[in-house]
């Protein structure tokens, strides 16, 4: 069995990346930052510090300790701070935002529904309240939960002012 990346997986990364690079600078400079001071809050001066980081899930071990410890500031604990500090701070969202019950919590790493996620409707606000104020929503659990739960993602980040950027990548 071979482990790794196959050229064309490395080739369809890089323009993933130059995709959400674009974007970015898209949404800086295309809109007058002033109209965006709930995105932007404290950008003062020519230099934007952006933060890119990687998949968001908060299902299964995640949702269990979040529920366990008092809700979703416990995920975010120790780096918070960290990405407060930060301009913008963007991530892929790794699945759906909606009211549904979880059906991977609690599942065998390998069963169908280990990979059938949904995250509760908090998240946004958490997000939004850790910095993380743009996110892709282009991913393979993204319809995890159809297009109802694609459309409920959507309108529980936009009643947290997040952003929603959407790669499709073949």
């Amino acid at each position: 069995m071979q482990v790794g990346y196959n050229r064309l997986q490395i080739i369809k990364n890089i323009f993933a990346i130059a995709a959400v690079f674009t974007a970015v600078f898209c949404v800086l400079y295309a809109f007058d930052l002033n109209d965006y001071k709930y995105v932007f809050p404290k950008i003062e001066n020519k230099f934007v510090e952006i933060l890119f980081v990687g998949d968001l899930m908060f299902d299964r071990g995640i949702r269990y300790y979040a529920e366990k410890n008092g809700g979703n500031d416990f995920i975010f604990k120790e780096i918070s701070k960290f990405l407060k500090d930060k301009d913008l701070v963007v991530a892929n969202l790794e699945g759906p935002i909606t009211k549904n019950q979880s059906v991977s919590a609690g599942t065998v790493p390998g069963s169908t529904n280990n990979y059938f996620f949904t995250f509760d409707p908090s998240v946004a606000r958490t997000l939004y309240k850790n910095n993380i104020k743009l996110v892709s929503l282009g991913n393979n659990h993204i319809l995890n939960f159809n297009y109802d739960g694609l459309a409920e993602t959507k309108k529980y980040l936009d009643e947290a002012n997040v952003i929603i950027l959407v790669l499709w990548l073949a």
